[in-house]
């Protein structure tokens, strides 16, 4: 502690005589945000210096008051699967499909969302489903590849 304290009263004086002898202009600015930086850094020192310490981590998280709230977590779930399912919905329609509905269902995998499957029934009467069924995979795949894990295969279309 005591080392801390002469690198901070040594750093302040040196940035004190250091900003009274810097010329104004692009090169004192320069000079000014150097020392800045170097105040910042004997200043947070011993903060970075904790995780030398010894502190038991594992207790922290595992002292019995740290659980998951599954309530919660299906909650986050179901939102994500509406706002998913509608953004598709709205996607293939745009795309000039007629769309009927889309379901997604997810699961946490890993503390993350996957796609458990998605399902998109098509008003049939205005598309070829074997030509466009893969059309229309792939764009869903693309786009929900971005939101969430997903697996390609799970991908099912019914009219």
């Amino acid at each position: 502690m005591k080392e801390w304290i002469l690198s901070v009263c040594g750093t302040v004086i040196l940035t004190t005589v250091a900003f009274s002898v810097i010329p104004q202009g692009k090169t004192g600015k320069i000079i000014k945000s150097i020392f800045s930086i170097m105040c910042i850094a004997v200043f947070i020192k011993p903060i970075l210096l904790l995780n030398d310490s010894e502190i038991n981590y594992e207790f922290i998280v595992n002292n019995g008051n740290f659980f998951i709230d599954e309530n919660y977590l299906n909650y986050v779930s179901n939102l994500k699967e509406e706002s998913l399912s509608k953004s598709v919905y709205d996607l293939l329609h745009k795309r000039g499909f007629k769309v009927k509905n889309v379901q997604i269902d997810l699961f946490y995998n890993e503390e993350k969302l996957s796609a458990k499957s998605v399902f998109i029934r098509l008003d049939g009467a205005n598309i070829e489903i074997e030509t466009e069924s893969k059309h229309i995979i792939d764009e869903v795949y693309s786009y929900l590849n971005n939101k969430i894990e997903i697996n390609e295969n799970i991908i099912k279309i019914d009219e």
